[in-house]
């Protein structure tokens, strides 16, 4: 079972990967440094997924770009912890399931 976890959170980082080497140069330094954090990394897995257009239609919104921005400088500066930013975004979809 933990084989096929890895497995599967490999294949989606290279989908993420992939999607990231197509974006325009200025959108990869915006999201490069986003993806040491595992909870900002998990998010932009699913941002590509959606059927919204993937990666890229999520990064050409300056209200997504501007909130990526602000996530990234918060955890950069001590201001924000990624088990917090974790559990924030889990509270937040759980919220829109109900």
């Amino acid at each position: 079972m933990v084989a096929t976890l890895e497995l599967q959170e490999r294949a989606q980082l290279a989908q993420l990967e992939a999607q990231a080497a197509c974006l325009a140069p200025r959108e990869q330094r915006l999201l490069m440094p986003l993806l040491a954090s595992p909870a900002l990394r998990s998010l932009l897995i699913s941002l590509c997924g959606s059927q919204s257009g993937g990666l890229a239609a999520w990064c050409s919104n300056p209200r997504v770009t501007d909130i990526l921005k602000r996530a990234g400088k918060a955890l950069r500066s001590g201001a924000l912890t990624d088990d917090a930013l974790a559990q924030a975004l889990s509270a937040a979809a759980c919220q829109e399931v109900r």
